[in-house]
């Protein structure tokens, strides 16, 4: 390669650095606005209609679907009995563990008679077939939240999720959630992630952007959730693919598919580098595999960027 050619090389590899940190200086730009917009209306909703939305009490199922979950499922029960939010009840679903979960859940169960909680048992079928058991066979709940056998609540975190759906447009929405502190370079990372990540659902929230109510804490308005078959099965990422299926079948001009900022949930850290890239590329993954099966909603955000 000659000096000339390299130099011009060199020079278009420059621009595009610079094209691509302009790209990224103006999508923190937006995030962050848009992140504060949310906060505004937030506020501003809350203040106008706080009388109603106090007395606004549906009642809500928690589903847990848990499989070889010892260690973590009793914390995990505590933490949503704790909660200050009394018109709502458990769902255990057993999915064929192999170590002590559903012996656990039982005493569990025994040792706390003031609390509804049931235990559901079932081979060894997959997380979205055991969601779908309860959802289909146990919950009569006005709404309904998934929450991971491995996390915890914030007490107040069940209340202030089902405050959010006093606005009927309201369809799912996605919970706040943290990192436990794990003491390493790689929970540092995580907990960095996390922070940047669901502030600008903040932003996704109001640009109607938001696709993906992840797995912990998700809560959905029940007969909204039946109607569209609940969980698919035939899927690496259920959480993806659910949101993509209701923005499928109910879309987000009026409806709302979004994020509860204030209902706050904790979870577990990666502890290893290599299990934290298997985790990652399942999620990428997953979402293409969700990307390419509703590709149709592509389709119909650009004829509408079009006609407008």
């Amino acid at each position: 390669m000659s000096d000339s050619s390299l130099q011009a090389y060199i020079h278009g590899l420059n621009i595009f650095i610079l094209c691509m940190s302009a790209l990224g200086l103006l999508r923190m730009f937006i995030t962050f606005w848009f992140a504060n917009v949310y906060d505004y209306r937030f506020i501003k909703h809350r203040y106008a209609h706080h009388r109603r939305i106090k007395r606004f009490n549906p009642s809500i199922t928690v589903i847990v679907p848990a499989f070889n979950e010892e260690k973590a499922i009793i914390q995990t029960l505590a933490s949503i009995c704790k909660n200050t939010y009394e018109k709502s009840k458990i769902v255990v679903v057993d999915d064929g563990s192999s170590d002590n979960t559903a012996v656990l859940v039982k005493k569990f169960i025994e040792a706390h008679p003031d609390n509804d909680i049931k235990l559901i048992q079932q081979s060894n079928s997959g997380k979205s077939v055991a969601i779908n058991n309860a959802l289909f066979n146990c919950d009569d709940s006005v709404l309904t939240m998934v929450l991971d056998a491995d996390s915890l609540l914030k007490e107040d975190a069940i209340e202030r999720m089902v405050k959010w759906f006093w606005n009927p447009n309201i369809v799912a929405l996605a919970m706040n959630v943290k990192m436990l502190n794990l003491p390493t370079f790689i929970g540092a990372c995580q907990r960095f992630e996390f922070i940047s990540a669901y502030r600008g659902k903040c932003a996704e929230h109001v640009l109607k952007t938001l696709y993906i109510i992840g797995g912990i804490g998700s809560t959905f308005r029940t007969d909204m959730l039946r109607n569209i078959g609940g969980y698919d099965t035939n899927t690496p990422t259920e959480d993806i693919d659910l949101t993509l299926k209701l923005l499928s079948r109910y879309g987000n001009k009026d409806n709302i598919i979004g994020y509860a900022n204030d209902a706050v949930a904790y979870t577990q850290p990666v502890k290893k580098f290599k299990s934290l890239i298997k985790q990652r590329y399942r999620w990428k993954y997953g979402r293409f595999i969700a990307f390419v099966k509703y590709h149709n909603l592509f389709l119909i955000w650009t004829r509408n960027l079009v006609r407008c």
